[in-house]
């Protein structure tokens, strides 16, 4: 239990950093656009840098966890995220904002794979289930924390207050770690650059990597593009609603996210179980989250709170990729191959929030800087559009269900 409070607690925390940092816009977007006049396409371009710095940074991560461990990388992922969030508080000019951006990436984004490599390496395999979902359920509570709560506290620090407390948490995450994680049993296991080439080369040679990541990588990046920025525009902006309401529907969302989290996984299990195969259970998602998408698109409820928690329980409906692809590679390899579907999503997310920006700027704002209806319509039905056809390419392929039918 003490080896337990010592390693799930400090390297769940670094997940919760994560979630929190990467979904810290949706809140404080309008305070940054407001004090440095930024655009859709530069809030989205900021904010997506994340994405970016995240999806170059998760496959050298899962080498380096190989190589050196979980303890020393999460004290150079907390250090590289202190000093990002540094930079952003200071920042004066959008250049040193996304520079800040960038580096929080760079930093802390892969701190998930760090904390489950932890957990293989210190607890014994009787409780990698257990501390697997205890690392995810602290998580959970960053998307929750950076909703209502991180509302509530701009009551009383500004923006920049915030990403102060940010490095300053990394600072002592970093110091926790050093002085009080042990280090870790098991020698590092430096594979071979050629080796781990060739593992990387197998996966794109795979006809499944070609039908899944569409699919996988495009439904989480629309959630991360949509739940990190977008649905507080909307919100604002269509539904006319004030900061603390949208405080209150971007904590639902959050909540249902943790729900699907800890639900979808187990439902998932059950009803392969009963012989469904698991590509079935990924497309049943994905079709939830398309309803979402079409009822914000046409603003057929826009006051209502019901398609934020079926797009916050559904938005991560794409993991199930991971146990999709993992099954078609020798176990001994996984973490490298999840760490190439990883980057995907990162960088599919990247390009999304980047690109929704974008598409809202063709339209001009109105008197109060509000963007109108019928941006966020077309944005949202692009996104639907979309999921539909990756729906049609992953659906239609035979080697998905040769592949998965006993998954």
């Amino acid at each position: 239990m003490q080896l337990a409070a010592f390693i799930v607690v400090p390297f769940g925390l670094g997940y919760f950093i994560s979630y929190f940092l990467r979904n810290i816009n949706a809140v404080l977007s309008p305070a940054i656009v407001s004090e440095f006049s930024l655009t859709a396409t530069q809030i989205g371009f900021l904010t997506s840098l994340y994405f970016f710095a995240a999806a170059l940074v998760v496959v050298p991560n899962a080498m380096f966890l190989d190589r050196y461990g979980p303890r020393k990388v999460l004290i150079v992922q907390t250090l590289v995220t202190a000093i990002g969030c540094l930079i952003f508080a200071r920042a004066e000019t959008l250049g040193w904002l996304m520079v800040g951006r960038a580096l929080s990436g760079l930093g802390i984004a892969g701190c998930l794979m760090t904390a489950f490599k932890a957990i293989t390496v210190w607890l014994p395999r009787k409780s990698w289930a257990t501390g697997n979902s205890l690392v995810l359920g602290v998580g959970s509570l960053g998307v929750i924390a950076g909703t209502q709560p991180l509302q509530w506290l701009l009551e009383w620090v500004s923006w920049r207050d915030v990403f102060w407390l940010v490095a300053v948490v990394c600072i002592v995450l970093c110091a926790w770690v050093a002085w009080f994680t042990p280090e870790s049993k098991t020698p590092g296991t430096a594979a071979a650059t050629g080796s781990s080439s060739a593992i990387y080369i197998q996966v794109f040679q795979t006809p499944l990597f070609w039908r899944l990541i569409p699919i996988a990588s495009l439904s989480m990046a629309m959630f991360f593009s949509i739940q990190g920025l977008w649905a507080n525009a909307w919100m604002s902006d269509v539904a006319l609603l004030d900061q603390q309401a949208i405080g209150s529907n971007l904590l639902v969302m959050a909540l249902a996210m943790s729900a699907g989290m800890l639900i979808n996984g187990t439902l998932s299990d059950l009803l392969t179980g009963f012989g469904i195969p698991l590509a079935a259970v990924l497309l049943l998602g994905v079709f939830g989250m398309l309803v979402a998408l079409l009822t914000l698109s046409c603003v057929w409820a826009p006051a209502a709170w019901w398609p934020w928690a079926l797009l916050g329980y559904t938005g991560n409906i794409g993991a199930l990729g991971y146990p999709l692809l993992s099954r078609s590679f020798p176990v001994n390899v996984s973490a490298r191959v999840m760490s190439v579907l990883a980057a995907c999503n990162f960088l599919f997310a990247f390009v999304l929030q980047f690109t929704l920006g974008m598409l809202l700027d063709r339209w001009p704002r109105t008197q109060t800087g509000a963007y109108p209806p019928e941006a966020y319509q077309t944005a949202l039905l692009l996104c639907a559009t979309l999921l539909v056809l990756t729906i049609f390419w992953f659906s239609s392929s035979r080697e998905v269900w040769r592949s998965t039918v006993n998954a």
